[in-house]
């Protein structure tokens, strides 16, 4: 009898832990199939064209509070690293930084809080992008944080291209928010070789964002050796560019290829590349014709036409006014 007993208590026992093992898998499949279902691509554009920038402002914070609640139980889906890597840049960009920009100088002390937690969004957006990258080509971060990082790069592709230009661009982001930070200055040869990889990879990337992104990047660095250094991920990205380019072309020529680029393959119908220019060379040129027309041009594209991009659209949009209201502040000579 006794034996009996023991017996019957080892059955349970081992019935119980395979149920316990069983829910455990249940669980954790359940959490991959939500996480794979509101992370990708088709999910996040529920956002990004959404045509209410305040309506997305208030939801955004939820969705990326559940990426990270989800990247918990599962933290090494890559395609839910990446979607909060893309919210938390996106985010930071649309309501927090070209918001800042748009501040008058008697609320400095409020753009500049405002850009420091800029910062911390990018910062942590890309971070997730460079786990997801991290994910597939294991040493990679370690790789690039000693300026190094092409044996990993030379063999991305296609499935790494999103994770690549997320942390590309928030990584530049994390740049521009943080002014003349000559640390984060020094990095620059990382964002531009990541970049690069995924120009090599796909040029025509998402209509066209990569060009966009190499706009900004033209546009927004005043001194060109910044963008390369002494690294080896410097020396591979200078390199890669190589052949989209002429020999001999400025930062200005570089800037207006990637301009026409963006402009060629989103149809015409991203605000974007129209609204960098003109806040670039045309006033670095002093140019202010030019500046007129090219936002007056990011004005004239009809948001609708372009769904998915509605949102960037319609901020980009209120940017483009707002920049023509204070064109003064810009040009010591306005042009009839």
């Amino acid at each position: 009898m006794k034996d009996n007993k023991g017996i019957y208590f080892l059955l349970v026992m081992g019935f119980l832990s395979l149920l316990f093992m069983t829910s455990c898998s249940i669980d954790k499949m359940a959490t991959s199939m939500v996480a794979d279902a509101v992370s990708s691509p088709q999910g996040t554009s529920v956002f990004s064209s959404d045509s209410d920038p305040e309506l997305v402002k208030d939801a955004l914070p939820f969705a990326l509070k559940m990426y990270e609640s989800l990247l918990q139980s599962d933290p090494e889906n890559r395609s839910l690293l990446e979607a909060s890597a893309e919210g938390f840049i996106s985010y930071a960009n649309a309501f927090i930084h070209t918001p800042a920009s748009m501040l008058e100088y008697e609320q400095l002390d409020r753009q500049k809080e405002m850009l420091q937690r800029a910062l911390n969004m990018y910062i942590r957006g890309r971070d997730y992008a460079l786990r997801s990258l991290e994910r597939a080509h294991p040493g990679f971060r370690a790789a690039l944080e000693e300026g190094g990082g092409v044996e990993q790069l030379k063999m991305m592709d296609a499935e790494d291209l999103r994770a690549l230009y997320w942390a590309a661009a928030g990584w530049m982001g994390a740049v521009s928010a943080a002014g003349f930070d000559m640390g984060l200055l020094m990095e620059l040869p990382r964002p531009v070789g990541m970049a690069a990889r995924a120009l090599e990879l796909e040029p025509g990337y998402q209509e066209g964002v990569l060009h966009s992104l190499f706009l900004e990047i033209y546009g927004g660095i005043p001194d060109a050796t910044m963008l390369y250094g002494s690294s080896e991920i410097g020396s591979y990205a200078k390199e890669a560019l190589r052949r989209f380019y002429a020999e001999g072309m400025t930062m200005e020529e570089k800037a207006r290829f990637h301009f026409e680029r963006a402009v060629s393959l989103s149809q015409g119908q991203a605000v974007g590349p129209y609204v960098a220019l003109a806040g670039s060379f045309a006033v670095k040129n002093q140019d202010a014709r030019e500046y007129k027309n090219l936002l007056n041009k990011a004005l004239d594209i009809d948001i609708e036409e372009y769904p998915k991009r509605r949102l960037e659209n319609t901020i980009l949009q209120d940017k483009a006014r707002w920049m023509l209201e204070h064109i003064e502040d810009k040009f010591l000579v306005l042009d009839s």
